[in-house]
């Protein structure tokens, strides 16, 4: 089977999500309460997985410094409304021209493993933009870093799924944050 269909694209990219509910929130600096207590609980986490509490929070200093690098890259929500506008058809060959910091063919290589692609196969990007300034990003950030924010978003997103202990951390950031008092 081949995934080159010459009607439909079977891959779509876009932004990624940050770890705060929008950008705004890394960016507006009235949100220093909030990214003091996104801090707190990234260290909190940290620290129940075995990490030194006070290195941790150095370390996790530098990944809200690259969210907020990514959040100034993103495109803000009311400019995507229009997906006509944002849409972008492109090979994994032109996309990879753009944005050679990413090796693309890798990428989606693995995804649809092993099924066969080539770099002619058309992807749909509703944020060419942003992957540009992604990979000139990545290319100006410390290996680390990027390291560590990969991590700490897979744990991020396990947070529902996290025993016990975990529990009272995440709605303690989650009532500073939201004004949530339980998970529903």
């Amino acid at each position: 089977m081949r995934c080159n269909a010459k009607s439909i694209s079977f891959f779509q990219i876009d932004q990624l999500q940050l770890g705060l509910p929008s950008r705004d929130y890394f960016l507006d600096e009235q949100s220093d309460r909030d990214l003091d207590a996104y801090l707190t609980y990234m260290t909190e986490v940290s620290h129940i997985l075995g990490a030194n509490q006070s290195y941790a929070a150095q370390e996790l200093r530098k990944i809200i410094e690259f969210e907020k690098a990514l959040a100034n890259i993103s495109v803000e929500e009311v400019n995507r409304i229009d997906t006509s506008a944002i849409y972008d058809k492109i090979s994994i060959k032109d996309l990879t021209a753009k944005v050679p910091q990413i090796n693309w063919m890798t990428y989606f290589r693995e995804l649809v493993k092993p099924l066969p692609i080539d770099e002619n196969e058309k992807i749909v990007s509703y944020s060419t933009p942003f992957f540009v300034d992604l990979g000139k990003l990545l290319g100006q950030t410390d290996t680390r870093v990027i390291h560590n924010y990969i991590i700490w978003r897979l744990v991020m997103d396990l947070m529902p799924h996290m025993p016990p202990q975990y529990e009272k951390t995440r709605a303690d950031f989650r009532k500073i944050l939201l004004g949530v008092l339980t998970d529903r």
